[in-house]
C-alpha cells in the first residue's frame, strides 16, 4: 500500500523544519546541519554525481574528518577502493565483516555446511572498532540483510550504504525489475 496521506499538515511540517533553528536542543541542531548538508550536497553537485562524490562532498560539508568504511569480505575489492578513493579527503578506518575471527558455531547461528567450520559476520564487531576510533560518518558496502540493522543499532555514527548485497544481481539489485 501506497501511502499518499501526509499525517501532518503541511503547515505543522514547515513549521517543524523552522522550528530546528529556534531549538536549543542538541539533537535538532543536529538535524538542522543535516538538512543544510544534504541540500548544498546535492545543489552544489548538480544531482548528477557518483554516490561517493556525494559522500564526499557531504562529509566536508557535515566538517566529518574520520570515515569509516565497514564491508563484507566478499565485497573486500570494494571495500579498499572505498578506503582509497576517501583517504585522499579524509582519515579512513576500514573494517571487515571477519573482524575478530569467530566462527558460527562460536555464537551458536545457523550454519550452511554444519560439519565444516564456518566463518561469521560480525556487524557487531565492526561497530565496535569503528566506535573506539570515534568516526564520524560511515560507509556500508555490501553486508548480509539483517546484519545491517544490528550494524546500525550498534554504531555510533551516521552511515550510509554505497552497495547493497545482492548475491543474484551481482549487487545490481535493480536488475530485478
Amino acid at each position: 500500500m501506497i501511502i499518499s496521506n501526509c499525517p501532518k499538515t503541511k503547515e505543522e511540517l514547515i513549521k517543524f523544519y523552522n522550528d530546528l533553528d529556534k531549538s536549543s536542543a542538541k539533537s535538532d541542531k543536529a538535524m538542522r546541519k543535516l538538512l543544510e548538508a544534504s541540500y548544498e550536497t546535492v545543489s552544489e553537485t548538480g544531482a548528477c554525481s557518483s554516490r561517493l562524490d556525494e559522500i564526499k562532498v557531504f562529509c566536508k560539508k557535515m566538517g566529518h574528518k574520520k570515515i569509516g568504511a565497514a564491508y563484507c569480505k566478499g565485497l573486500k575489492d570494494y571495500g579498499e577502493k572505498v578506503d582509497s578513493a576517501l583517504s585522499y579527503d579524509f582519515e579512513v578506518f576500514s573494517v571487515c565483516c571477519n573482524v575478530c575471527g569467530i566462527n558460527k558455531s562460536d555464537i551458536q547461528v545457523k550454519q550452511i555446511k554444519p560439519e565444516a567450520v564456518e566463518a561469521a559476520c560480525n556487524p557487531i564487531g565492526q561497530a565496535l572498532a569503528l566506535n573506539d576510533k570515534k568516526v564520524d560518518f560511515v560507509v556500508k558496502c555490501g553486508f548480509c540483510l539483517g546484519h545491517d540493522l544490528i550494524f546500525s543499532k550498534t554504531i555510533n555514527a551516521p552511515t550510509t550504504t554505497l552497495v547493497v548485497k545482492d548475491r543474484k544481481f551481482k549487487h545490481r539489485t535493480f536488475d530485478i525489475f
